[in-house]
């Protein structure tokens, strides 16, 4: 059973690598071999620019997955659909990094689909020559004109949630969503994309696994096909016992090889308003604005300079920001953090 686990570099860019791969260039292959170099070195001040970006669509999410922090009413009164990325605002974000960037995740805390200018903003990307995918519970209204505009649109890769292949199993962490939906939604897009006569975008169908549903991983893997999707993956919950330990594992052998974060050094989180995050983890740490000031001048500042330091080997840790020694598995430090500083608008 093939799992995935993006705890690090290699697991993360072959869940990737096929969105990226039609839309190679000497200036993009150039960048991403100088940013393993500088990653292998853990160089700080980088020449080379992230390769891959999540660029959130929209914060809002209409479902309150078990597991997820929209979950929780007082997290999801925090956004509304005011805040959805903008076609202009991700020009802005993109066109700086445009002829080195690799891939785009139209993703991070809501549903993408939930954002009506997603097709225009996958287009533009596509224009861009840059691979784009997005993961979606799909249990969204969706006509035969939205399925020629998402087909149309040069998407790469749709990663559907369905975590189950019953109603029964689907209905226990995906509360809100509809399994009759999903799946009348991957049929219409597969439809649409034959009628079209496309390959992409591929349909992955992304099962989360929990105890409740391992019962049904081999129906999955022997039906996917008739139900319209291209492919299968599952991933662990993050909350399980199993991925608890593999993480603690993970951290142990970057600790003891004292590794470099490979957020910091390859890939930047972007929210629909354009502000800057390290990382998935470290929603409170704003390292300034994309739209405003620029990915280039953020990626190679004073604020990623300093978290990039903490982890250079011969002071592996020390002034480490809290939240990274965490996630990293570092006991806590008694000394101050380096202060972060973001670039201004």
């Amino acid at each position: 059973m093939s799992i995935t686990t993006q705890l690090g570099r290699v697991s993360y860019l072959a869940r990737h690598i096929r969105n990226f791969m039609p839309y190679l260039t000497p200036r993009k292959v150039a960048n991403a071999i100088l940013n393993l170099l500088e990653t292998r070195f853990k160089v700080v001040s980088l020449r080379s620019l992230p390769p891959y970006l999540k660029i959130e669509s929209t914060p809002v999410c209409h479902l309150r997955c078990a597991g997820c922090p929209h979950h929780n009413p007082d997290f999801k009164r925090k956004f509304n659909a005011s805040m959805n990325l903008t076609l202009e605002r991700f020009k802005q974000i993109i066109d700086p990094v445009a002829s080195t960037t690799l891939g785009v995740s139209l993703s991070f805390r809501g549903e993408p689909m939930l954002n009506r200018d997603l097709p225009k903003i996958i287009a533009y990307a596509h224009r861009k020559r840059i691979g784009t995918s997005y993961p979606t519970n799909l249990s969204v209204p969706l006509n035969q004109k939205k399925a020629e505009e998402y087909v149309l649109s040069g998407l790469d890769t749709l990663y559907i949630s369905l975590d189950g292949t019953s109603k029964e199993t689907y209905d226990r962490y995906r509360i809100g969503g509809s399994f009759e939906t999903v799946l009348a939604n991957t049929k219409l897009l597969a439809e649409t994309k034959r009628r079209l006569r496309t390959n992409r975008p591929r349909l992955i169908w992304k099962m989360v696994i929990f105890d409740y549903n391992q019962h049904e991983l081999p129906i999955q893997e022997s039906t996917y096909r008739e139900l319209g999707f291209d492919g299968f993956e599952h991933v662990l919950d993050n909350q399980g016992k199993e991925f608890t330990e593999m993480r603690k594992r993970n951290n142990r052998r970057m600790i003891e090889s004292k590794s470099c974060c490979i957020w910091l050094w390859s890939a930047m989180i972007i929210t629909s308003l354009g502000n800057v995050f390290p990382c998935c983890a470290n929603e409170n740490m704003d390292l300034g604005n994309a739209a405003t000031v620029g990915i280039p001048q953020i990626w190679r500042g004073t604020a990623y300079r300093a978290l990039r330091s903490a982890f250079a080997t011969k002071s592996y840790g020390k002034g480490m920001n809290p939240q990274c020694r965490a996630c990293v598995g570092l006991p806590a430090d008694e000394a101050p953090p380096v202060a972060l500083k973001p670039n201004p608008a």
